[in-house]
């Protein structure tokens, strides 16, 4: 099973680029393909025009584009079996892929969200974490508000998600997009997941913390 990631962006975040992707260089479990959609730019930044030890594709915009604009596009250019999506501003943990991958090993698993470490500084020490088995509960989460996601137990101040940070099968994109419409800016994220859940697709939570959430990325 192939794995890909999108990783939207613009102009704004192009300086955090580096960090992102030289941590996915460091992943247990390389990519297949890498995409990025950046806004706002006339060339390709220097940065995504180095050699990593994966596939790279780079599609640039002049124009300002919403997120929803540049993650579409950024999950287009992917050709892989499982679609995943990283911040810009974020930065992953080693062993990211290689979870998500067994966790979509289950075939009843259509959709994966993970835990996060939320920080206003790069932890260093989050890198060095190594977890044993994976703790995969498959029907995690099945209730929907407006614009959010919640468990279906109580939430646990050790248990949180982002919505940006999502993996599903490529055939959901197929039918699914980010809404791309002004009035949806800054809650597409909450509102992609929340329709694949009204269709039926139950989202399955990794609890392993496996990305780094930059509450401060300039830190």
């Amino acid at each position: 099973m192939s794995i890909g990631i999108a990783i939207p962006t613009y102009k704004g975040h192009i300086e955090f680029l580096p960090r992102l992707l030289d941590s996915i260089a460091e992943s247990t479990v390389l990519p297949n393909e890498v995409s990025v959609s950046v806004s706002e730019v006339d060339d390709i930044p220097e940065v995504l025009l180095k050699e990593y030890p994966f596939i790279l594709n780079v599609a640039i915009n002049k124009n300002r584009r919403n997120p929803a604009q540049n993650t579409n596009t950024a999950l287009r250019m992917l050709n892989t079996d499982i679609l995943s999506i990283i911040g810009s501003d974020d930065m992953v943990h080693p062993q990211r892929n290689e979870f998500i991958l067994k966790a979509f090993d289950n075939p009843k698993v259509n959709v994966v969200v993970h835990n996060i470490l939320q920080s206003d500084v790069v932890d260093k020490d989050f890198f060095d974490i190594r977890y044993n088995d994976i703790d995969l509960l498959v029907d995690y989460i099945d209730t929907v508000t407006i614009n959010s996601i919640h468990p279906i137990s109580s939430m646990d101040d050790t248990i949180g998600f982002h919505n940006a940070m999502v993996s599903f099968k490529r055939e959901i994109f197929d039918k699914f997009k980010y809404n791309e419409n002004k009035s949806f800016i800054y809650i597409e994220d909450s509102l992609f997941t929340r329709e694949l859940v009204k269709d039926g697709y139950h989202l399955s939570y990794i609890p392993h913390k496996l990305a780094l959430y930059l509450k401060n990325p300039n830190r």
